[in-house]
C-alpha cells in the first residue's frame, strides 16, 4: 500500500513537530529506560524516564494524547520520523543528488 501523503506534506508536519518537540541532541541510555535531550545552552532534560512505577497518565493539552511523557510532542516527534518516512526523505535526498550530478 502506496502512502498518498505527499513528501513535501511529510517534511511540514515533521518540522512543524520538530519546533514543539525537545530541543538539543537526544541520547537513549543501552537499557532503554532514559531518553535524554542535550540541549543547545549546555543543559540537559529528561525526554522520558521509565522507572518502573505506576505513574498516573497525563492528558497533554498539546496533543490531546494520555501518556507519560513529559513532552508528549516527543512522542509524536518519534512516531512522524518512523522508518517508512525516513526512507522516503532519503530517496528524495538521493534523487535530488542524482538530478544535481545530471546538470553539472
Amino acid at each position: 500500500m502506496k502512502d498518498e501523503t505527499s513528501l513535501d506534506d511529510v517534511i511540514a508536519n515533521l518540522r512543524e513537530t520538530i519546533s514543539v518537540a525537545t530541543p538539543g541532541n537526544w541520547w537513549i541510555d543501552s537499557q532503554g529506560a532514559a531518553m535524554v535531550a542535550f540541549l543547545p545552552d549546555g543543559g540537559m532534560e529528561f525526554v522520558f524516564f521509565n522507572d518502573d512505577r505506576k505513574v498516573p497518565l497525563t492528558r497533554h493539552e498539546d496533543t490531546g494524547n494520555l501518556s507519560n511523557w513529559r513532552n508528549d510532542n516527543d512522542a509524536t516527534y518519534i512516531a512522524q520520523a518512523n522508518p517508512a518516512v525516513m526512507t522516503r526523505l532519503l530517496d528524495r535526498i538521493k534523487e535530488l543528488e542524482s538530478a544535481l550530478k545530471e546538470k553539472e
